[in-house]
């Protein structure tokens, strides 16, 4: 016999659609790192839209030079949970 779960509704929440949150992590990123001396623009918030946390890191990272500074780990840890 066919069982039917219980789930009667899906949310999908697309960037945006329930929470726009782009401009609390421009503002998160332009703090963190000004920390390192560094500004954030907005070509480089163009270069993060929509990827994983981790690869906006490591993206940060490469694009600013911070390998000898700032482990991902670390980067995370000062910058993402502020």
């Amino acid at each position: 016999p066919h069982i039917k779960p219980d789930i009667t509704h899906v949310i999908f929440d697309l960037d945006g659609t329930l929470v726009d949150s782009e401009e609390r992590y421009f503002e998160l990123q332009k703090h963190c790192l000004r920390k390192y001396g560094k500004e954030f623009g907005i070509d480089q918030k163009r270069a993060v839209l929509g990827v994983t946390t981790e690869v906006e890191i490591r993206t940060i990272i490469d694009h600013y030079n911070l390998h000898n500074v700032v482990t991902p780990n670390a980067y995370r840890a000062v910058c993402f949970l502020l």
